[in-house]
């Protein structure tokens, strides 16, 4: 398992890390992609991120990547 978090979009590259850790790890000889879970993260601190100027989500959850190695 990995646990990750994605960043926030640019205008060069969308950010979603989990999709590039997993594109990059099925190269890997005998390890498959199982799946992920998303977890909650409550020990972040919340606050108006970009307030007023501009709205920004807030990255409160983390990916739990599933890999298996399959000789």
């Amino acid at each position: 398992m990995l646990f990750t978090k994605d960043m926030q979009p640019t205008a060069e590259h969308h950010n979603m890390l989990h999709a590039d850790i997993v594109a990059e790890l099925r190269s890997v000889p005998g390890l498959a992609f199982r799946g992920y879970r998303i977890w909650h993260d409550q020990s972040q601190n919340l606050y108006p991120f970009g307030y007023p100027f501009a709205f920004v989500a807030h990255q409160t959850h983390q990916f739990i990547l599933i890999f298996r190695y399959e000789p």
